[in-house]
């Protein structure tokens, strides 16, 4: 699948087809959009952070399902949106720790992106 495929895709999923409408939940010109269009690319990061459930391997890759499932685990245990299981946060947790729990789950997928935008560029 090429960047321009994705990229309709997206704007497909998440404002029915309108470009301008995409545009706006980017937080950009709607010729940014056309122009990512035309040259078949597009800004990973700013997409991975306005797009709720986009899979970061689909995003980066093309390959596999665009939306990461969620509460779609084997075990059938329930999960946060980014894929943790809440047993991993646990039920006696303060706020403070659920947040900083959190923040390192958030680090180690910046990373993860990090090294898979890596890989695509090799």
């Amino acid at each position: 699948m090429t960047k321009s495929e994705q990229l309709l895709a997206l704007i497909e999923h998440y404002s029915g087809g309108n470009k301008a409408k995409f545009a706006a939940k980017m937080g950009l010109k709607p010729s940014s959009i056309a122009s990512w269009i035309t040259r078949n690319t597009f800004d990973v990061d700013i997409i991975y952070a306005k797009c709720e459930h986009i899979s970061a391997h689909w995003l980066l890759t093309g390959e596999g399902e665009m939306l990461r499932g969620e509460g779609d685990s084997s075990s059938g245990e329930k999960r946060l949106c980014i894929d943790v299981p809440l047993s991993d946060v646990g039920k006696e947790s303060s706020s403070a720790e659920v947040i900083a729990y959190l923040v390192g789950v958030i680090q180690r997928q910046a990373e993860e992106i990090g090294c898979l935008k890596n890989m695509l560029n090799k």
